[in-house]
């Protein structure tokens, strides 16, 4: 795999699908390119009056604050939300002149009609370099966010911080499918607007940040640490149905082959740890060795 290089005279917009290690990779490359770490910056559930606050500062050449959090309006306005986009994007070609460069990532499952309009305008911007973040076991952040939004549970902060297990649930499948669909739609989306951008996997580097240096070329060699890490849970081991639903992603997964190269063979410096459970297999082939 060659490394993705890091360009001196551009932000680096993240495009990322949700519990797949976008605030480990943001800090990562914040710190060791001493760029701005301006969060999920075209998030709609930040909060418009705190957003307004920090672009303010931003753009007046104020550097000293700390993170605003993120609330979740009631009711999202389509043409708010991509006026604040046109906003977010003109902010950053500002700071460009000044070389104040930004880090930023990209929740890519909220946005429907949105997310294909924020990515006209991205393209057309020449101040953003792209990288794409996945998670090659999808099924185990689709569970993730479920989970998470469950216990109210999002990131460890503290390494000596203890999160207790889960108890068990029984997930719906309309849960399921319905964010398996979105995630085609999303891939097929990045395809179409970024047929060049490259693609990081969080299996690459599972917190080690030894192992996500190694997948960047052109950043200093400096020492840093970072805040984040994941929980550690293995969420399959705690959902009542789970052999249901891994059926289900089986056999979408082979049923949609080319947006799943990770099980097929086509990338094999993706390892994804046993630890991570059952993965799909090619049924093709395994229908072909018992001779159906």
């Amino acid at each position: 795999m060659h490394k993705i290089k890091i360009l001196p005279n551009k932000h680096i917009g993240i495009v990322f699908d949700p519990r797949s290690g976008s605030h480990v990779l943001r800090e990562f490359l914040s710190s060791v390119t001493e760029s701005i770490n301006l969060g999920e910056l075209f998030n709609p559930g930040r909060s418009n009056d705190k957003y307004d606050i920090y672009t303010n500062s931003l753009l007046k050449g104020n550097r000293n604050f700390s993170y605003l959090g993120i609330s979740k309006p009631n009711i999202l306005d389509l043409d708010t939300c991509e006026q604040d986009d046109s906003e977010n994007i003109e902010t950053l070609k500002v700071e460009a002149e000044f070389s104040n460069y930004i880090v930023f990532s990209i929740n890519s499952i909220p946005y429907g009609t949105r997310r294909e309009n924020l990515f006209k305008k991205l393209i057309n911007s020449n101040v953003i370099q792209c990288i794409r973040l996945k998670r090659a076991d999808l099924l185990s952040s689709i569970l993730s966010i479920y989970f998470a939004r469950t216990n109210s549970i999002w990131h460890k902060m503290d390494p000596n911080q203890i999160i207790t297990a889960p108890e068990t649930l029984k997930i719906p499948m309309g849960y399921i499918i319905e964010r398996l669909k979105i995630n085609l739609e999303i891939d097929k989306d990045i395809d179409k607007y970024f047929p060049d951008i490259p693609t990081i996997y969080y299996e690459q580097f599972q917190n080690n940040l030894h192992n996500l240096r190694n997948l960047f070329d052109g950043i200093p060699k400096k020492i840093v640490s970072n805040p984040y890490t994941k929980l550690g849970i293995n969420y399959k081991k705690h959902v009542e149905n789970i052999d249901e639903i891994e059926d289900y992603y089986e056999q979408f997964v082979n049923d949609n082959k080319e947006y799943f190269p990770q099980y097929f063979g086509k990338l094999p410096h993706i390892i994804i740890p046993a630890s991570q459970g059952r993965q799909p297999r090619d049924l093709s082939q395994l229908k072909m060795a018992v001779g159906i």
